[in-house]
Formats: C-alpha cells, sequence, structure tokens
C-alpha cells in the first residue's frame, strides 16, 4: 500500500522535467515486474501522468507481455501500460526512434489507447511505408497487424497500398475486408479498377461491410 500511495503522488507531480519526478521513473519502472497486478497498475499509470521517455520500453513491455488480464478500476495492466505510452508520445511527439516499437504493438491486444498507434505512424511518415508495406503483405502476420498496417499506409496515402487494398476486399477474413473498404470509403479516393472489387463488397453478409463498400463505390461515381 505504501508503494501505491507513493506511486500515485509522484505520478501526480506530472512534470517530465521535475528532478523528483524523473528521478524515480527507474522506480518506478522496475515495480512494472512487481508481483501485485495492483502495483503495477498504479506504476504504469504514474509513469504515463510523469511522461518520462526513459519508461518507454519497460512500459511497451508491460503492454505487450504482461501476464495478468485482471481488471483494476475497469484497466489491465497491459491496458494502463498502452495507454501510459501514448501519453508519453502525446507529450512529446513520436519520432524515428519510436518506429520499432510502434510496429511491434501493430499486433497487440485491441486497447482503450490503441487507436492512437496508427496516428504516430502515420504522424512518421514516409520511414513507416516500407515496414508497413512488409506487415500488410506478409502472410505470417496476424489479422490485426494486416489490417491496421492496410490503415495507416492509405491515410499515408502509400502507392504500394492499393493493390494491397484491391485484394484485401476479397480477404476471407471481415477485419481485412473491413480495413481496407474503409480506406477506401474515406482516405484514398478509389479507382475505376477498384469498382468490381467493390460491387462484390456491397453484397457482404455484414452490413458494415455493405455500408462501407456503397460509400466507396458513391465517391468513384462522384470523382471528376
Amino acid at each position: 500500500r505504501l508503494r501505491r500511495a507513493a506511486a500515485r503522488v509522484l505520478g501526480d507531480l506530472s512534470d517530465p522535467s521535475d528532478p523528483v519526478a524523473t528521478g524515480v521513473t527507474p522506480a518506478l519502472a522496475d515495480l512494472l515486474t512487481h508481483g501485485d497486478e495492483t502495483e503495477r497498475v498504479y506504476a504504469a499509470h504514474s509513469l504515463g501522468l510523469i511522461g518520462d521517455r526513459r519508461a518507454l520500453p519497460a512500459l511497451e513491455h508491460a503492454a505487450l507481455h504482461d501476464p495478468s488480464r485482471d481488471l483494476h478500476a475497469g484497466f489491465s495492466v497491459a491496458e494502463t501500460a498502452a495507454a501510459a505510452v501514448d501519453a508519453i508520445l502525446a507529450r512529446h511527439g513520436a519520432g524515428p526512434d519510436d518506429l520499432d516499437r510502434l510496429l511491434a504493438r501493430l499486433d497487440g491486444p485491441d486497447l482503450p489507447g490503441r487507436p492512437a498507434l496508427v496516428r504516430w505512424l502515420v504522424a512518421l511518415g514516409h520511414p513507416a511505408i516500407e515496414p508497413l508495406l512488409a506487415v500488410a503483405s506478409a502472410a505470417p502476420s496476424t489479422v490485426l497487424a494486416r489490417a491496421r498496417a492496410l490503415e495507416a499506409l492509405s491515410r499515408l496515402g502509400a502507392p504500394g497500398v492499393r493493390p494491397l487494398l484491391r485484394v484485401a476486399l476479397s480477404d476471407p477474413d471481415p477485419a481485412i475486408r473491413y480495413a481496407s473498404a474503409s480506406s477506401l470509403a474515406y482516405h484514398l479516393a478509389p479507382l475505376p479498377e477498384d469498382r468490381p472489387h467493390l460491387e462484390a463488397l456491397s453484397t457482404d453478409p455484414l452490413p458494415a461491410l455493405r455500408t462501407l463498400a456503397t460509400t466507396a463505390l458513391h465517391r468513384l461515381v462522384a470523382s471528376p
């Protein structure tokens, strides 16, 4: 309880330039491996408030590998750690040095902080395109990683993503079809060669996919 209270007080300092706050970053990072899940949740939350980039490796490891999925105040250790990473990146911005850690999260669980992941990858711009293309086109990649890679590539306007999107429109997994159709409905403008694939998707058993396909087809008709 004492460690938990200390973590909360230190986290409330929430100033990464404060020598007291940054001085305890290593101690809080060590708590991410504590045997008590609640201790780990408070440590992750505090690190997110402090905003010290030195905590990113430990937080990323907890977000991806923490063994507990028990919830504390509605959040697991992994969820809290992922949210802390996003808070730190929001404060400092994502840079080239963050590319590998962001790519490693592509197949992580669908946590509350995860929507920011695609935004960070898009913010990195050109350096992210080649590794994202590799993820989106590789069979060993998980469905979640492929879907997120397709979304990021579409938002980046990467030329190499168009053939992948076309194939993905008829992918057996609905998550991949959704990512592709959503990209053409809201990000990349569909091309005439996309029409037969979108028309086929407009009869998909899933209503959400039919709606996205119809939206993309309307964009195609409305385009000059």
